[in-house]
């Protein structure tokens, strides 16, 4: 909510000082970012309103696939991961806190496929036999990536090659999204 205002205001004051292109930029954001929305939606399949609501608690766009995978993972409820993410606590100890382990953010990669923005986390699985991943210690960022890597190449229908390239180009999952919808044309 507090995102849709901004880019409002911001339109607004690009308008009155005569630069059209702010107002664009913000309505475009807004467009990527309901877009990704709609691709979470429907990953997780839930309601397009839900994960709306989830964008309301004010944590990165990026991280609101986290808190469904969790979810769905674990069995607790969207509300207590956001309130526990928001207290600072790493994705990877309320992942082990509702016994959802690293192995469960793998994403299977292509022999050779070095990993891009994951490169560290996928050398830390390779370098590990499968039945250790659980105590694999993941940071956030690689969490995050995990996931909307995950998310990105079932419902756009692209390779994790793809997805991990567009990661390592924008700094937002919607941008990253965005440019996977349109270079897919």
């Amino acid at each position: 909510m507090m995102s849709t205002r901004i880019a409002v205001f911001v339109a607004g004051v690009g308008l009155l000082l005569g630069h059209p292109g702010a107002a664009q930029r913000g309505s475009g954001d807004e467009a990527r970012r309901d877009a990704y929305f709609r691709g979470v939606a429907e990953f997780f399949e839930v309601p397009l309103r839900e994960v709306e609501i989830l964008a309301e608690w004010d944590l990165p766009v990026g991280e609101i696939p986290v808190v469904l995978f969790v979810k769905d993972q674990s069995g607790i409820s969207a509300e207590a991961l956001m309130a526990l993410r928001r207290t600072g606590t790493r994705w990877t100890e309320l992942a082990a806190r509702y016994n959802v382990s690293a192995a469960a953010f793998h994403v299977p990669l292509p022999p050779g496929e070095p990993g891009g923005v994951l490169a560290r986390a996928y050398t830390e699985f390779r370098s590990r036999p499968v039945g250790d991943w659980g105590a694999m210690d993941l940071g956030d960022t690689d969490v995050i990536a995990l996931v909307n890597l995950r998310m990105m190449t079932r419902v756009l229908r692209r390779s994790s090659a793809e997805v991990l390239e567009a990661m390592g180009r924008f700094d937002s999952y919607a941008d990253v999204y965005d440019h996977l919808v349109r270079s897919a044309r």
